[in-house]
């Protein structure tokens, strides 16, 4: 279940071209990585360099139109972020996106 929902939010974005998240189709598809690195910012809400549990939550409210549970965001979290802290960084992100694309 764990893996179903870390990567529905992967099949959204890129279902949208990340157009729901970013407010724009990233312009160059040859360089994902730039496109990684500004939905990662459009996801940082509070621009801290990480992905908190209230940023997740703010996302998929966007996106739901629903409020999440607490325990639904904590399972997302804990299934990407990689030391545990609680906050999915960059490079958890971008595993995230990438395996959910694969």
């Amino acid at each position: 279940h764990d893996t179903q929902r870390s990567s529905f939010i992967a099949q959204q974005a890129r279902a949208a071209g990340w157009s729901i998240l970013t407010a724009e189709r990233p312009k160059r598809r040859t360089n994902a990585s730039d496109g990684l690195s500004k939905l990662f910012s459009a996801w940082d809400g509070d621009g801290d360099g990480a992905i908190s549990r209230a940023d997740l939550a703010r996302l998929l409210r966007f996106v739901t139109n629903t409020e999440v549970a607490n325990k639904i965001l904590d399972g997302l979290i804990s299934v990407v972020d990689s030391d545990g802290d609680g906050l999915i960084d960059f490079p958890d992100f971008a595993r995230w996106i990438r395996r959910g694309a694969q």
